[in-house]
């Protein structure tokens, strides 16, 4: 009993936490119930490679992406929750920003002198960040590793900032967490395993700094980061996919971010936060909350700031789509932390008006503003022409049960998912920055008729092309055409 009373209060914590993601994310998710399902963008892609692999199909050579297995696990649960919608991604998401704002929570506690109401109100403030439409219009591969990065910066505080190195258990627990981060980033985007190598780097400093033991960190980071890959490599191994797996996620995926010279873009990248006022703010905000932390505590001042940077450097290389920087918007809770420690006593006066105006504020960003060249407003009352053209080709994939498809020179935007549509090559869809293999093989199969449809752009040109290779055309929209191995029925009026 002692020990449910001990803990009632970090249990009502994250109910808070709960209840926060659950009413946030209904309104502002693309994939909740207040939302359509037209046109996705990475997300249908994952999605698409999650149900692949639940129905039987082999990652890495059945289906590929620049991705890890781990993505495509999150996302196969999600088809078995909800398969012929988002609504499992929907929920999972809930639950992953429950953990994300949780953590949130108690990295404030430590910097608010344990004030846990001023804590809460960290939660809508830095939700100001990570939904802000400026850099997050879908559930990108970043939203699935905000988690562990909230996780992991919780422990490592702790252990810098309140227990100064005294608690062994706190250093073996933030080295146990950072090794699975590393790992968990790793299976998803091996790009955040990088960033979060940076904090491992200064962990490591730390330790040989103060003359504390290193051996026995070093076994807990071990343990994390092994034991989650270990089910992976398992399976790898017995499926003989491991060397599928290094080929696509790692070479192939490198070779699809080639450039001329690294330094000249590298140096354009990093010229960019001067002038483009969307990375200008978020590096602004994060840098000047990791620089008022540092004013506050007496060792360590400048770890926060550092760990952004390696963040940031390397998150806006071949950012290609400011979605990139996403795992960089959880720092801006430390200066959601110092704003809240300057405005104390106001603040608490009015948390309830905080958390309806936050609340109110990122509805209505969400529903006027959006990224229109990629994911136009998919709320629920909306009814665009994209919509139309959506259901109208779902309703001609949907004369086959699981039917397979190929994007021909596209990205696939979930067309197939109200149809449980499934990969028809390993290429299914065109990746960006593909390699000239890759459109050979997605060439190959395309024509083979391999697949049950070719969903491609409409021209004259395509039109010979799957006409020739022994396809019939479904149906056509202002931009798309789709193609079927059978002559079409008649599409519902």
């Amino acid at each position: 009993m002692s020990s449910i009373t001990r803990n009632e209060p970090e249990l009502k914590a994250f109910g808070i936490c709960l209840l926060w993601a659950f009413v946030l994310l209904f309104f502002v998710s693309p994939d909740s119930f207040t939302h359509d399902m037209n046109y996705r963008w990475d997300s249908a892609v994952f999605f698409t490679c999650g149900k692949a692999w639940m129905e039987g199909m082999l990652p890495y050579v059945d289906f590929a992406d620049s991705k890890g297995p781990l993505l495509w696990l999150i996302n196969g649960i999600a088809y078995l929750m909800s398969p012929r919608n988002y609504l499992g991604v929907f929920w999972l998401d809930v639950l992953s920003y429950s953990v994300v704002f949780y953590f949130d929570y108690k990295i404030a506690r430590l910097f608010l002198n344990d004030n846990r109401r001023l804590a809460l109100l960290a939660l809508p403030l830095v939700s100001l960040a990570y939904f802000n439409p400026w850099y997050h219009f879908e559930t990108s591969a970043e939203d699935w590793c905000q988690p562990v990065i909230s996780a992991t910066f919780y422990m490592m505080c702790r252990v810098l900032y309140k227990d100064n190195g005294q608690d062994k258990r706190h250093i073996e627990k933030a080295a146990f967490m950072l090794g699975f981060a590393m790992m968990w980033a790793l299976l998803i985007k091996f790009s955040i395993t990088a960033m979060l190598g940076v904090t491992g780097c200064y962990f490591l400093y730390y330790l040989l700094k103060e003359h504390l033991p290193v051996g026995v960190p070093l076994m807990y980071f071990m343990a994390g980061f092994a034991g989650l890959a270990l089910p992976f490599l398992i399976y790898m191994l017995f499926t003989n996919t491991l060397g599928d797996f290094l080929y696509e996620y790692f070479a192939n995926t490198m070779a699809t971010v080639q450039s001329d010279n690294v330094f000249l873009v590298y140096l354009r990248e990093w010229l960019r936060t001067l002038y483009d006022a969307y990375y200008a703010a978020l590096f602004v905000v994060c840098v000047a909350g990791c620089l008022m932390i540092s004013r506050r505590v007496e060792k360590h001042k400048f770890f926060l700031l550092i760990a952004f940077l390696g963040f940031y450097g390397l998150s806006i290389h071949h950012a290609i789509h400011r979605h990139y920087v996403n795992c960089c918007l959880f720092f801006a809770l430390f200066f959601v932390v110092c704003m809240l420690e300057m405005n104390r006593e106001w603040l608490l006066k009015r948390t309830k008006r905080v958390f309806a105006f936050v609340f109110a504020l990122l509805v209505l960003a969400n529903f006027t503003f959006t990224e229109g060249f990629l994911v136009p407003n998919l709320f629920f009352c909306t009814n665009k022409g994209e919509k139309n053209d959506f259901y109208k080709i779902g309703s001609y994939l949907a004369q086959k049960e699981k039917p397979t498809i190929i994007y021909y020179r596209f990205t696939d935007r979930g067309f197939g998912t109200p149809s449980c549509a499934l990969p028809g090559s390993v290429y299914w869809h065109t990746q960006t920055g593909e390699t000239v293999e890759m459109k050979r093989k997605q060439y190959e199969d395309a024509i083979s008729g391999k697949a049950d449809f070719v969903f491609c752009y409409h021209s004259s040109e395509n039109d010979s092309l799957f006409t020739s290779a022994g396809y019939h055309k479904q149906c056509d929209t202002g931009e798309f055409s789709l193609f079927g191995k059978n002559p079409p029925s008649s599409h519902p009026k």
